[in-house]
């Protein structure tokens, strides 16, 4: 079992380096997936407000403007115009309902990068131990130890602590800007799904 543990230790670079792909892979889907809802969600709404804001049954224009959109704020949108006749209140719960059932797709990756931030490091430790191990059993063989044979193991084992810190810092900050982001563009969607019905009021 040991001699099978200390072989593992170089398993370790290769699942750092794949917790490393997992994590930036998860970064460059959610930053094309998020980044354009920015703008999207600003216009969106804008559109919507405005064609409602103009009076003389609204909803329909704003519904023929909603049409071939197909992001978060949009179904949002289009879900609650199209709960209109029921009044304010039945528009209201359909909005908010269908914000809440948009949530999920916008955090989608980020428990997966939270997890390649906290298991690299991990990894990494696993990695020095597993060296440390090495290099003193490599020095027990020896008939003759020398400061240098100690040096070389300890200097290899803390390269996948390092390697494990190198990937999991950038994890976590792409997490916490991602998060933030993400945040940023719930708080509009609730926002979009709490003034809808203020602005289905006014139509006649």
């Amino acid at each position: 079992m040991l001699d099978a543990v200390l072989i593992g230790g170089q398993v370790i670079y290769v699942a750092i380096a794949l917790a490393s792909i997992a994590g930036m892979a998860v970064v460059v889907e959610r930053c094309m997936r998020l980044l354009p809802l920015r703008t999207r969600f600003r216009t969106g709404f804008a559109e919507v407000e405005q064609a409602l804001r103009a009076g003389g049954g609204g909803v329909k224009p704003a519904l023929k403007g909603l049409a071939g959109q197909d992001d978060p704020m949009a179904r949002t949108l289009r879900r609650g115009l199209e709960a209109s006749a029921g009044g304010t209140e039945h528009v209201r719960a359909v909005a908010q309902e269908a914000a809440q059932q948009e949530v999920a797709g916008l955090e989608r990756g980020l428990g997966a990068l939270a997890v390649v931030g906290q298991v690299a490091p991990l990894l990494g430790l696993l990695g020095t131990v597993i060296g440390l191990m090495q290099a003193f059993r490599a020095a027990a063989a020896a008939e003759r130890v020398t400061p240098a044979l100690l040096a070389d193991g300890i200097y290899h084992a803390l390269g996948t602590t390092a390697a494990g810190l190198c990937v999991a810092i950038p994890a976590w900050i792409a997490y916490a800007a991602l998060s933030g982001l993400t945040g940023r563009l719930i708080d509009r969607l609730e926002f979009a799904a709490a003034e809808l019905p203020l602005l289905c009021e006014r139509q006649p």
